[in-house]
């Protein structure tokens, strides 16, 4: 509706937490998605949302992919495991360029941030 009678193209879903965790609202991901196709709105519009890399899943974010859309991912909020858990993140090194590679593979943009303490030359 905001895009055919206002003529809105961008859309910004600010959450970290999507797409959710749990089968219900893995569902409703999907089912996001598969609403954008029917109601033809790939390449019309844009829209951007925020996950945790843990959140990162092939299955999940492929179809994302076929969208157009700008799927910004904040994965890496602390390059090092003590900026981790320092910051109670509840996530590790390693799932962050796991996520980081998967987005690549995917072929999602993405962008992310970190403070100056951490470092992500290694990836």
């Amino acid at each position: 509706m905001l895009h055919e009678e206002q003529g809105i193209t961008i859309f910004l879903f600010q959450d970290d937490d999507f797409p959710l965790f749990g089968q219900v609202w893995r569902r409703w991901a999907n089912e996001f998605v598969d609403e954008l196709h029917r109601n033809e709105l790939p390449g019309k519009v844009i829209w951007k949302m925020n996950c945790r890399a843990d959140a990162v899943e092939r299955e999940l974010l492929s179809g994302c992919a076929t969208l157009d859309c700008t799927w910004s991912t904040w994965v890496l909020n602390q390059a090092s495991e003590e900026g981790l858990e320092t910051l109670h993140k509840q996530i590790t090194v390693e799932q962050n360029i796991k996520a980081v590679n998967l987005l690549k593979d995917i072929g999602l943009m993405f962008e992310y941030g970190f403070d100056a303490a951490g470092s992500v030359e290694h990836i």
